[in-house]
């Protein structure tokens, strides 16, 4: 298998599709140069236009912090399906985050986090092929975002939606969440690459009971099956992945781009040591090195 090289910043060079990306980014994002920046009194998405130009249909509510973006899947009265709008609007928030972000926060509106797809837009027919390539095509987005991802999870969680879950690099679940997967019961065989990524993920058991026993795993099964990473009480999901995002605003860029990239190789099975060792060269001689060294001695 063919290795990706990675740049100093722990972008992957010869990799044109996520380079692409981050130089969209670091222009400002796709269309019109829109970027996550503050807008109103709660910092929503917004672009260099007309005002809200960024959310779609409302569906994603973007929030700024330091150092983070909250990205809201807002759908509450039908508990956050991942309908064709849904993802378009949340491919677009993931694009116009601002490279200096190093966390980003995934939840759902009201008490779920998200049904899943969208059972009205399914035919029974071949053509739902289009619905695996729309979440594919988001979640895999999701996956190369540089910053750290946390899915906060509270109410259940359901199909695609466990998916997109494990997609991030962290799920914050609360105690009365509850993750499952359909999937046999509709006379789906789930996507086989989303399968092959749970696989490098998830114990062999775990996916089991998710995938072929149809279970509906509670959060504490869920946390010792390694789907979540931390539990914590009922409706402090959000708050926790918060505080873990605050805590994670003053690190550099950078390397944090570079470990997640590191460990997203290491997830493929596609990394070439040799490189990762001239990135953490490079990122040894960073000139903000000294001032984060100098801060980290200054609070002991």
């Amino acid at each position: 298998m063919r290795s990706r090289r990675w740049t100093a910043g722990g972008h992957p060079a010869g990799r044109s599709e996520w380079e692409g990306r981050d130089a969209a980014r670091r222009r400002g994002g796709a269309g019109g140069g829109a970027r996550l920046r503050p807008h109103g009194d709660d910092h929503t998405l917004a672009a260099d236009g007309p005002a809200g130009a960024g959310v779609t249909d409302g569906l994603v509510r973007a929030t700024a912090g330091t150092g983070y973006v909250h990205l809201e899947l807002h759908e509450p009265a039908r508990r956050n399906p991942l309908s064709d709008a849904m993802l378009a609007a949340l491919r677009e928030a993931l694009v116009r985050v601002d490279p200096g972000v190093n966390t980003v926060i995934v939840s759902g509106a009201g008490e779920a986090f998200s049904a899943g797809a969208d059972l009205t837009e399914l035919t029974g027919t071949v053509a739902d092929l289009g619905v695996d390539e729309a979440i594919a095509e988001t979640l895999a987005l999701l996956r190369r975002t540089p910053a750290l991802t946390v899915a906060a999870v509270d109410g259940p969680c359901m199909g695609g939606a466990v998916d997109l879950a494990v997609s991030c690099d962290l799920v914050v679940a609360g105690e009365t969440s509850a993750f499952a997967v359909p999937a046999t019961r509709l006379g789906i065989l789930y996507n086989p690459a989303a399968v092959a990524h749970w696989h490098r993920r998830l114990p062999r058991q775990t996916l089991v009971r998710l995938l072929l026993a149809g279970d509906r795993l509670d959060a504490r099964q869920a946390y010792d099956g390694g789907l979540v990473g931390q539990l914590v009480p009922a409706g402090r999901a959000v708050a926790t992945a918060t505080a873990l995002a605050e805590r994670q605003a003053g690190a550099s860029p950078a390397v944090v781009a570079a470990v997640k990239g590191l460990l997203v190789d290491l997830d493929e099975g596609d990394v070439d040591l040799s490189r990762w060792h001239e990135v953490r060269e490079r990122l040894l001689a960073a000139p903000d090195r000294v001032a984060a060294l100098r801060a980290v001695r200054e609070r002991r």
